[in-house]
């Protein structure tokens, strides 16, 4: 496999080279990121290095080149001077790059990354082959498209080959099928070519099935004692393949033991990501989340696939979903009604779950999720180190009660003990949140869907930070800051600072980051855990982690 090396300093490329050299790469250089993408054009490189400050286009640019351009996938890596900040981490992530390095790069860095680089890529290549697999039914020989529709294989054949097919029969089928019915119609001739035809049908995999109501793939499986069977189910299997006198076919029992051995190694399980939001959807915070857990359940030889709840008619279907699939592992990932159902209308003592979502409904799963209280704290200690010392915290209702009032009770169990004046905090709710609680499900989350922006009614945001005499704010999140502002300008009053307890990417004001990416990582390590401990359903008491955000200033400060 061969690595392209861009780098505008000659002698940094010649170091670079020479690092990769050693660690056993195949290297080719360039000295821009023209230079770079006229090299792509004419080879296949599935790795590339390269600086992120170019002459012309720099490294960003020509990562989005190469991901417009499409193909087989280039594992695309960035090298930079500046230190990793959360602005030019989120930058680099939207342009597609896939892992984000400060210069200078340690040899030991370089190949532990790489080591990576090379298991991701052999994984998408794992996935393109299975994509390329054509799902067929073993009983009537129709098709699966593009579409999740079955089709008779000849309609699906002749779409994709361009040409009609002309109906036949082969010479075993006219032995086993047209001679039987030629001698059952009397055609002498015929039925004498034939010779005895053998009565009743060879008992097969189907038969057990049909008589158990399970999959022919389980009763294969519980056949050969698989210990993803059940103990008990395996014993039926064999009372009933005993009933019938089912004997393996040698021929078949040959080809299938040959598949199994000679097949590569794929990923032990998929492991399932829920929420009830479209890519296109996801805040910054839920972008992250899914890319810590994507990238460990490829660490540990898990797939991740996420999968949208669309609305409480999809969870009927989604248990039946899960477990045609083989999925052994959930996280969920974001909190909603739709979500908030699942605890009632999934068995889920067929999975290990591990939940990220806020909110009481889905309390009693192992969870993973940012440590408030210590956010709290921390925000108020680093206003108090700028010379602030009357804070007020302006919160979102509906959220503060979907983490337990987690919020409101430890700005209220500040006063007191910091060394500045602590003001109680000011709830507000959203009109959007009001209106989803009419009518919630019994046990839901109820307006309880995490930071959204929307409408909110400041009456008495004024007055309140007029009597606490405050000169700095904090609120929840970032989405209703500037309309607070706004209320808080038209009666002529403006806070010396602003701070965010759950801060998103770009935002102009100071708070703490709540490490989405490190979260995901995490609760994918200990869904993998409880996978390999046979651990399912709920736990009693549920284990909670809880993961230290860091604080973080806004560029330029």
């Amino acid at each position: 496999m061969r690595i392209l090396a861009v780098e505008d300093d000659p002698v940094s490329l010649r170091v670079l080279a020479k690092t990769l050299k050693t660690l056993g790469w195949e290297v080719e250089q360039a000295v821009s990121a023209e230079h770079a993408w006229a090299l792509l054009e004419k080879h296949m490189f599935r790795i590339v290095v390269a600086d992120w400050r170019l002459p012309g286009e720099d490294g960003l640019q020509l990562c989005r080149r190469v991901r417009a351009r499409g193909g087989d996938y280039v594992y695309f890596m960035l090298l930079t001077e500046e230190e990793a900040t959360e602005a030019n981490e989120g930058a680099a992530n939207q342009a597609g790059v896939d892992d984000f390095l400060s210069k200078p790069v340690r040899p030991y860095q370089l190949e532990n990354r790489l080591r990576v680089a090379k298991r991701i890529l052999s994984y998408t290549a794992q996935v393109r082959e299975l994509e390329a697999i054509l799902p067929i039914c073993g009983y009537c020989k129709k098709v699966r498209n593009d579409g999740n529709y079955w089709e008779q294989i000849e309609d699906y054949l002749s779409r994709h080959a361009g040409a009609p097919l002309s109906p036949g029969v082969c010479p075993d089928c006219y032995q086993a099928r047209v001679l039987p019915l030629l001698e059952q119609a009397g055609e002498g001739a015929a039925a004498s070519a034939a010779g005895p035809h053998a009565s009743g049908a060879r008992p097969t995999l189907g038969m057990i099935a049909r008589r158990l109501g399970v999959s022919s793939a389980a009763v294969s499986m519980a056949l050969r004692n698989h210990t993803r069977i059940s103990v008990e189910l395996r014993n039926r299997v064999a009372t009933v393949a005993q009933e019938i006198g089912y004997r393996p076919d040698p021929e078949v029992r040959k080809v299938m033991r040959h598949l199994r051995v000679s097949r590569k190694a794929r990923f032990n399980s998929v492991l399932y990501g829920l929420t009830h939001l479209a890519k296109d959807e996801y805040p910054s915070h839920l972008s992250d989340l899914v890319r810590g857990c994507e990238t460990r359940a490829v660490q540990r030889g898990y797939g991740f696939a996420v999968f949208r709840i669309r609305g409480i008619e999809e969870v009927a279907r989604l248990q039946r979903m899960l477990i045609s699939r083989g999925v052994e592992g959930v996280v969920l990932l974001s909190a909603s009604p739709e979500m908030a159902s699942l605890r009632e209308l999934v068995d889920w003592t067929h999975f290990s779950v591990i939940t990220t979502a806020e909110g009481e409904a889905l309390g009693e799963f192992d969870a993973v999720r940012p440590h408030w209280r210590y956010t709290v704290k921390r925000t108020y200690q680093e206003l108090e180190a700028r010379g602030y010392r009357r804070i007020g915290a302006v919160l979102d209702a509906d959220f503060d009660a979907c983490v337990d009032h987690l919020l409101s009770t430890t700005v209220r169990g500040l006063r007191g003990l910091a060394s500045s004046d602590v003001a109680e905090p000011f709830l507000f709710r959203r009109a959007q949140a009001i209106a989803s609680s009419e009518g919630a499900l019994p046990g839901s989350l109820g307006p309880c869907l995490g930071p959204e922006s929307g409408p909110v009614d400041w009456t008495g945001l004024p007055d309140w930070y007029v009597q606490g005499g405050l000169d700095a704010l904090v609120f929840d999140h970032d989405v209703h800051v500037d309309s607070a502002l706004e209320e808080l300008a038209r009666a002529g009053l403006k806070p010396g600072c602003v701070a965010i307890l759950g801060r998103s990417d770009g935002s102009r004001h100071p708070g703490v980051c709540q490490r989405s990416f490190d979260i995901g990582y995490a609760a994918v390590e200990a869904l993998a855990h409880k996978i390999e401990q046979g651990l399912r359903g709920y736990q009693n008491p549920p284990a909670v982690t809880k993961i230290k955000g860091r604080w973080v200033l806004p560029p330029g400060s």
